[in-house]
């Protein structure tokens, strides 16, 4: 770990001299297609003048942070953070907070520096000189957590950067910064950036409702991590905190939810999704009530605006035959079901206008003992008002995926021929809905010379940005009794794994495929739903082979037998871990970590896959009968012979 640690601070101490940086050319991976536009993020992939900070004159403010991600075997992630300023004259013209983040494998003879990344957000500190036109610079950022936010008039303009919410009053021409922990450029103690904030609202009086999300570094809850709900007055000039949720999980899983679902219905009652449970709170009474729980990506749904939800009933996904859909400005809950116990798929909304799919019940699509769809024979959209808009139904017709994007429905299509199917084109239907939701609304780009895109804050026309006071509120007030714990008994009704790259959170999934997939590029791990880790990318010998892989034949079947009962564990603790659609090259971690591969061909039959070095695997076939024989084939030709037959369906295995 101590060798990480040094290449990780020398690699980011030459980053800052030009000379010293021609030692990191060895480990560039300098693509031509790369985004070279912005300082805001560099990665292995980017020139050797984005990693010198195209030759500005960058000093180190703040003795840098170290903080060690993950460590699984020769394997290390590791953070630096600190602040940095531009220097111009000698003297500070602006201030960065910037994050790098390593992976790096251990090697026989030296380090491998698997991926790098750097972050830096300019930290806006409301001068003068930030004003001008109709726009208020930003400066540089990685884009990730900036927004923007106006009344509908236009006269007033909330907007968050570098975890600091702040509002321009375009009549007159003052600004105010609303709310921030941190105090200094370089108060470590302050600039934790755990933390997060979500605006809500912003009215034509100048009130702002938003939410402060993670760990709290200081104020009225400094050292816990939860949601505070604050409403912010310009007439006044009065910060209010209305609400402390305080919560069980980390800023990683807050922040996923957040974004997802938080939403402010009339200014009094907020809803919130939290720990797979939304949560309904009257800000009045100081109640809540569980809205739905046991939720994952596969059986809940937030339309664009956040106004709507919609989530299955039961916990079998392939048989719920009923959808539950809430408009969250009303109140109104409507329920979606047939008397002929139709089963029910939700797929998502377009805007605000939902989608789901109709299937007969017992109907499903099965491969290999598992469920893997439904032959849907209709999709169906009902607008907001729950009246219905589309209905797509044709004869002899099986929909067997349908997907959303933008504002099209993607249907591809399957015909019934005896006992199988047999593929169609696809089908789109397009919907009228207004599906566009920039997140970075309100925020506009401009290209600069010397430092590249850099991002400002966009006033309506004939609205001039020029800023003469810079306001911060009185002492923040708490409405009394504002702190309501959130309890749910409903777990998620079924494994999640949690994909981490590059030192955090990069999503959660009910589908092991997903999660493997979102960590894959940054050279991440997956955990399971108790924080095991269940999969790392890079952590893997060159060569490996398992003993007496013919002896586990008979374990391996009753393995299958128990995944097609249902079940994610079985009786030994061994996890069963459904990996379909990955590449021969991801499921290999399995083998490494000392258990065979079931690669199904696409026919019911299927081989063990029980052993790779450099250039080829190692194959069980017919295990478990007296033709079973070992054989090995080329890496290259056993990812083709296993995609095309099968289409990469395997089952996976880690021993307890």
């Amino acid at each position: 770990m101590q060798e990480m640690v040094d290449l990780a601070v020398s690699f980011s101490e030459k980053t800052f001299d030009y000379d010293s940086a021609r030692e990191l050319t060895t480990y560039l991976e300098t693509d031509p297609n790369a985004d070279n536009s912005s300082l805001g993020h560099v990665t292995l992939k980017s020139d050797f003048s984005q990693l010198t900070w195209k030759g500005l004159s960058m000093e180190r403010v703040s003795e840098p942070e170290i903080h060690l991600r993950e460590l699984q075997g020769i394997i290390g992630t590791i953070d630096l953070k600190y602040v940095v300023s531009e220097m111009k004259d000698g003297k500070a013209a602006a201030y960065y907070d910037v994050i790098e983040s390593f992976t790096m494998k251990l090697g026989a003879q030296r380090i491998y520096m698997m991926n790098y990344d750097r972050r830096a957000d300019q930290i806006f500190t409301g001068e003068s000189s930030a004003y001008s036109g109709d726009r208020i610079q930003l400066g540089v950022s990685d884009a990730e957590d900036l927004q923007s936010m106006q009344d509908e008039a236009g006269k007033y303009r909330a907007f968050v950067a570098n975890r600091a919410l702040w509002i321009y009053d375009t009549g007159k021409k003052e600004s105010t910064k609303v709310f921030a922990f941190r105090k200094s450029e370089n108060d470590t103690r302050v600039n934790y950036d755990t933390y997060g904030i979500k605006i809500l609202d912003v009215s034509e009086a100048g009130q702002i409702d938003f939410a402060v999300y993670g760990y709290m570094s200081r104020g009225n809850h400094e050292g816990t991590t939860g949601i505070a709900l604050y409403r912010y007055e310009t007439a006044g000039n009065a910060l209010t905190e209305r609400l402390y949720l305080p919560a069980s999980t980390d800023y990683g899983n807050l922040r996923q939810d957040i974004n997802q679902l938080c939403y402010l219905s009339g200014g009094q009652t907020l809803y919130v999704l939290m720990n797979h449970a939304v949560y309904s709170v009257d800000l009045t009474g100081k109640e809540y009530m569980v809205v739905a729980d046991g939720l994952t990506e596969e059986n809940f749904a937030v339309s664009t605006d956040a106004s709507r939800i919609a989530w299955q009933d039961g916990a079998d996904i392939y048989r719920s035959t009923k959808l539950h859909v809430m408009n969250l400005e009303t109140g109104k809950k409507d329920e979606i079901s047939f008397p002929d116990q139709t089963v029910i798929r939700l797929i998502g909304f377009v805007g605000t206008d939902l989608v789901y799919g109709l299937a007969h019940p017992n109907e499903q699509l099965t491969m290999d003992g598992r469920v893997t769809g439904l032959p849907l024979y209709a999709v169906e959209i009902v607008g907001s008002n729950m009246e219905m808009e589309t209905r797509y139904e044709k004869p002899g017709v099986n929909l067997v995926d349908v997907r959303i994007q933008d504002s099209r429905v993607h249907l591809s299509r399957m015909r019934q021929i005896g006992s199988g199917y047999q593929p169609m084109d696809e089908d789109t239907l397009v919907c009228n809905e207004e599906v566009s939701k920039d997140p970075l609304d309100g925020i506009a780009t401009l290209n600069d010379s010397a430092k590249g895109r850099l991002y400002c804050v966009k006033l309506d026309a004939g609205k001039t940005a020029r800023s003469t006071k810079v306001h911060v509120p009185k002492q923040v007030a708490a409405e009394e009794n504002d702190v309501i714990v959130l309890q749910n008994n409903g777990a998620a009704a079924q494994r999640i794994y949690s994909a981490y790259s590059e030192g955090r959170l990069k999503g959660s999934y009910a589908e092991f495929s997903s999660a493997v997939q979102a960590a894959y590029d940054g050279m991440g791990l997956v955990t399971d739903e108790n924080d095991r880790v269940v999969w790392v990318r890079a952590n893997r010998s060159d060569a490996k082979t398992i003993r007496d892989v013919q002896n586990m034949a008979g374990t391996v079947s009753r393995y299958l037998s128990d995944m097609a009962d249902g079940k994610t564990t079985s009786s030994d603790g061994t996890e069963l871990i459904d990996a379909r659609g990955l590449t021969l090259n991801q499921i290999l971690y399995f083998v490494y970590a000392g258990m065979p591969v079931v690669a199904y061909l696409g026919d019911g039959s299927y081989g063990l896959i029980c052993g790779y070095d450099a250039y080829n695997i190692s194959c069980l076939w017919y295990p478990g009968t007296e033709f079973a024989y070992t054989d090995k084939m080329g890496l290259n030709d056993a990812a083709a012979f296993f995609e095309g037959n099968g289409g990469n369906d395997f089952i996976c295995f880690l021993a307890n």
